[in-house]
């Protein structure tokens, strides 16, 4: 193993050791790494971030008991966004209810939202 003296691409500082080495420790490779990834959690942590809030705006308007019908105009005010979701599946009538996590919701004719708490 031969040992070469380069510069460390997160701090500047030299570097010793092994000829394939890339930073000079462990807390440099981290950091750069974490550095370059935050474009790319950034994007996802703010749509995690719109979704706790729907499903807690929903959470906030049932029971696990029964269903609850909600005005969509009123969820949209408190900020609910219905652009987001975690997935939609038809129901035995084919209806198709929009979930947010483990709270889900159909909409009905009234403008309204059938609230519920799927718990299977």
């Amino acid at each position: 193993m031969s040992i070469t003296k380069e510069i460390c691409p997160e701090c500047g500082s030299a570097m010793s050791g092994r000829v394939d080495k890339k930073y000079c420790s462990d807390v440099c490779r981290t950091a750069f790494h974490n550095r370059n990834r935050v474009t790319d959690n950034d994007y996802v942590r703010s749509v995690n971030h719109i979704l706790q809030r729907n499903r807690r705006i929903l959470m906030e308007n049932t029971s696990d008991a029964r269903p609850a019908r909600v005005n969509m105009a009123e969820l949209q005010t408190r900020g609910f966004d219905f652009n987001y979701y975690t997935h939609c599946r038809p129901d035995h009538n084919g209806n198709v209810l929009v979930f947010c996590y483990d709270y889900g919701y159909l909409r009905t004719e009234k403008g309204e939202l059938q609230v519920f708490y799927k718990n299977d």
